[in-house]
């Protein structure tokens, strides 16, 4: 060890003041970029904490639908801008390998489906979107849209969710 830091010590000093920098900033680069990569368990996380915040919102909206919590326009479209902004969250955290994780649900048909993937995301967008305007119009139509956006929730879920293990 004692060899170690005479070497160190001899390699710093031998170094012009420009080398110095330059090899701290390095040092601090790589230690920044190490940090603020996430890893693959963080990437699963974050989009299941989206898709969480998306089932609740489309629960609140369910029950709306359904008649077991009043209908409120208000409520109904804030759960439709919650489910409409997932998309362009979540659909970044399937990086190549995160099929992997224990913790995921998300299907390995992802990886092999991207571009439908990405497609039935968009449609989520677009069909909360609807929903939140017909909101507007009265319980019947936030109603018949719901069940539009229920029928694209499952369409991908039984494409790229796996079972409950």
């Amino acid at each position: 060890m004692k060899y170690l830091k005479r070497i160190l010590s001899s390699l710093w000093s031998s170094m012009s003041s420009v080398g110095r920098a330059f090899s701290l900033a390095l040092t601090l680069v790589a230690a920044a970029v190490s940090l603020s990569s996430p890893t693959l368990a963080d990437v699963v996380k974050e989009r299941q904490e989206i898709m969480k915040a998306v089932g609740q919102a489309a629960k609140l909206a369910q029950n709306m639908a359904s008649g077991k919590l009043p209908f409120d326009p208000a409520r109904a479209k804030g759960a439709m801008r919650t489910i409409s902004d997932a998309p362009d969250k979540f659909v970044k955290l399937f990086p190549t390998g995160s099929h992997t994780d224990p913790e995921t649900a998300a299907s390995p048909a992802i990886w092999k489906n991207m571009a439908d993937f990405l497609s039935k995301a968009q449609k989520l967008k677009r069909v909360s979107s609807e929903v939140a305007a017909a909101a507007a119009q009265g319980e019947a139509a936030f109603r018949i849209a719901f069940d539009k956006l229920s029928r694209v929730c499952k369409d991908c879920h039984q494409s790229y969710k796996l079972k409950k293990r």
